[in-house]
């Protein structure tokens, strides 16, 4: 429907749209569904698992104790594993460092992270660590390497070092890499 106005164009009816065709074309075929009860890895292949307590632990055991206790604070928890990291990258025990504050820790860390990244993949994915059971990654200066350079939910060991928040509360995380990156 329209209406002639003086000397122009007749105007339009604009609540109704023009009609269109769309047509969809598939670029592959759809894959079937997986049966019920299989989970997809989405492409990527288990890497290691990391938790960096556990190297604490094992390490030194009397001077990580503490971590264990549920009254101690996040805050002195994560002084803790920051002294464990730096002494760890550093070769000595944590105990000399518990004196030093943290922003020289964390600078100290800093530095020392990029030396620990040889023979990572280029690109790892992170997750909270779930079933199944998987084994540690056995390496405490390895699981270091991954703890200062992953950024949310990605490790790029080629990026700059930080202070993740998986090593600041003592997360244990599983790390994933593309299917074809693994051997």
């Amino acid at each position: 429907m329209s209406a002639r106005t003086e000397g122009g164009p007749p105007l339009a009816n604009m609540s109704a749209p023009p009609r269109s065709v769309l047509v969809v074309t598939p670029f592959r075929a759809a894959a079937s569904p997986a049966p019920s009860g299989t989970r997809s890895n989405w492409g990527l292949a288990w890497h290691a698992r990391v938790d960096f307590d556990h190297h604490l632990r094992s390490l030194w055991p009397r001077w990580a104790a503490p971590m264990d206790e549920d009254d101690l604070p996040p805050a002195r928890k994560a002084h803790l594993r920051l002294c464990g990291a730096v002494a760890l990258a550093l070769g000595t025990h944590p105990e000399t460092l518990a004196a030093c504050l943290g922003e020289t820790l964390v600078d100290d860390l800093m530095r020392l992270a990029p030396a620990l990244t040889a023979g990572l993949p280029s690109l790892l994915m992170a997750t909270p660590a779930q079933d199944p059971a998987r084994p540690l990654e056995p390496d405490p200066l390895r699981a270091l390497a991954i703890l200062t350079h992953l950024s949310g939910r990605t490790c790029d060991p080629g990026g700059s070092p930080l202070f993740s928040e998986a090593l600041r509360e003592g997360r244990t995380i599983d790390l994933w890499t593309a299917e074809a990156d693994h051997a």
